[in-house]
């Protein structure tokens, strides 16, 4: 079996002495029972402290946005459609980004799992999609994230250097709970929506994690004129997400960071794969799939449909 965080070591090692990059961005863990976190490697010397396994869940393209010169990052399959999206959009540059791809099984959730407390001694066995949970097999669908299991582009799509065996994509099967939502009458899916948004504190964890919001001032913290009030009062907790994912349309590679740094737990993917969906039918568009594509809603095509305007 291929050795990812080895091989990993090794060109992150080589990049750093041959002075390829001034920075690489990956996972770090200060122990084999540590979580795995961001971490910004400047020597070689510290390479070693560089890891890869089944909870390196962090999106770490919105790193890249605080960064100068060459960079180096490990990015995932769905983080490196943010990536393209990033250069699409011109805040970075291809030319100053290494990109050292992972092809992604799929990632543990430590939230579903029984012990959380050991979850790092977890071992993945991928030839029979089986993980060891102190002893008790589990199947890999049972403790992965929700987007892990719908996911098309498990490997990168664009990447100078790529790791791991290769992984086939998953068959979309999330329509379900979107089809349920669109069937909804307006009344009971504002009743639906606002059950869950009055669980929000407005937090705006959701907006600080997402690699598309990178305004330098966000409307949503604006005063003069106060668009959107920060109090928890429910008409304007759902404006802020009505707004926010309004953003994001035509822009969001669905690498689920909004839901999984939401303290709540709020459902935002549901949002997220309902406007994915229109995009995709309304513009045959999806975000973060080719560098030569131009973003959907910065271009004009005289065949896109105008039914929506009355």
């Amino acid at each position: 079996m291929i050795n990812i965080q080895d091989e990993l070591r090794a060109k992150a090692k080589e990049l750093l002495k041959k002075k390829k990059v001034n920075v690489l961005i990956g996972y770090g863990s200060l122990n084999e029972n540590d979580l795995p976190k961001p971490i910004f490697i400047r020597e070689e010397k510290d390479v070693d402290m560089l890891v890869w396994n089944p909870f390196c869940i962090n999106n770490l393209g919105k790193y890249l946005l605080k960064e100068r010169g060459k960079i180096g990052i490990v990015a995932k399959g769905c983080d490196v459609r943010s990536i393209i999206g990033l250069i699409q959009e011109h805040k970075i540059k291809r030319e100053n980004i290494v990109i050292l791809g992972i092809r992604c099984p799929g990632i543990i959730d430590i939230r579903k799992l029984p012990d959380k407390g050991n979850a790092t001694r977890l071992h993945m066995e991928r030839k029979n999609n089986v993980v060891m949970v102190g002893g008790k097999k589990m199947q890999f669908e049972e403790v992965c994230y929700d987007k892990c299991l719908t996911c098309k582009y498990p490997s990168p799509i664009e990447a100078d250097f790529r790791f791991g065996e290769e992984v086939k994509a998953r068959k979309e099967n999330e329509g379900d709970s979107v089809s349920k939502l669109e069937s909804m009458n307006i009344e009971e899916r504002l009743k639906y929506w606002d059950a869950r948004f009055e669980k929000c504190i407005r937090c705006t964890a959701c907006r600080e994690i997402c690699p598309f919001c990178y305004c330098e001032r966000c409307i949503l913290d604006e005063t003069i004129p106060a668009w959107v009030s920060r109090s928890t009062d429910l008409s304007d907790t759902r404006l802020f997400h009505m707004i926010r994912f309004l953003h994001v349309a035509g822009r969001c590679v669905d690498c689920g960071e909004c839901e999984r740094a939401c303290p709540m737990e709020l459902p935002l993917r549901k949002i997220v794969k309902m406007i994915e969906k229109d995009i995709k039918e309304m513009f045959d568009f999806e975000p973060g799939t080719s560098l030569e594509d131009i973003p959907v809603l910065a271009q004009y095509n005289i065949e896109d449909r105008e039914d929506f305007i009355r």
